[in-house]
């Protein structure tokens, strides 16, 4: 079955929700500029629970306009509460991420892979893959010249091309389009946040179950 990972999870209800849909990946926005943006003690407590009761699902920090001594702090502050992130979701380019990975070698704590976002303006090949590597997954989400992300958009399905390396596609999804879209984008899953929400960070439990049982019919 495809991956999917639900994103901007931000009451403590919601997140419990998602959960129990056991979503390969749950993410939490750490972005100065998302109004789903999470504090830290608030996502150590909800990272806990979730953990607690559904052990199978990873959990990626979000991070867009963010310094990479903040994000390794958060990291730190999230291990210390025994609510680590599995993965660290990065929507700054190369350099950033290279330096990122450098300064997680000298940590006391287990560095968490890098997923890399990537907005393209042309056709993807591989080479845009082989800048960001090595990583285990990639997010491929709608380019916005001011926006860094989250924009509810779709990617221009003339983007997409075969590519070796496995990437979720983001932008615009629900449960409706779900599907055609990891057929047009050959996708490994989808990440997804507005799709499933009723309002801005407000989960909506009819358009999960709707996600879920389509994804899990295909």
């Amino acid at each position: 079955m495809a991956l999917i990972k639900i994103c901007g999870n931000v009451r403590h209800e919601d997140a419990m929700l998602v959960a129990s849909f056991n979503p390969d990946f749950m993410g939490w926005i750490f972005s100065p500029f998302s109004k789903r943006r999470l504090d830290r003690s608030r996502a150590a407590r909800m990272i806990r629970s979730v953990r607690s009761r559904h052990p199978g699902i990873r959990h990626v920090g979000v991070f867009a306009g963010n310094s990479v001594l903040s994000i390794l702090a958060l990291g730190r502050y999230l291990a210390e509460h025994e609510a680590s992130l599995d993965f660290l979701q990065v929507t700054e380019g190369t350099g950033f991420i290279h330096r990122l990975r450098d300064l997680q070698r000298g940590e006391n704590i287990p560095a968490a892979p890098v997923i890399p976002v990537l907005r393209p303006t042309q056709r993807i090949d591989d080479l845009d893959f082989v800048k960001t590597s090595p990583s285990p997954l990639w997010v491929l989400d709608r380019f916005d010249p001011v926006a860094k992300g989250g924009t509810g958009q779709q990617i221009d399905t003339s983007l997409f091309a075969p590519v070796r390396y496995p990437f979720l596609v983001a932008g615009g999804i629900n449960a409706k389009n779900a599907r055609d879209i990891l057929k047009q984008s050959g996708a490994a899953g989808i990440d997804l946040s507005s799709g499933v929400e009723s309002a801005p960070g407000e989960k909506d439990p009819q358009k999960l179950e709707d996600l879920f049982r389509n994804m899990r019919e295909s």
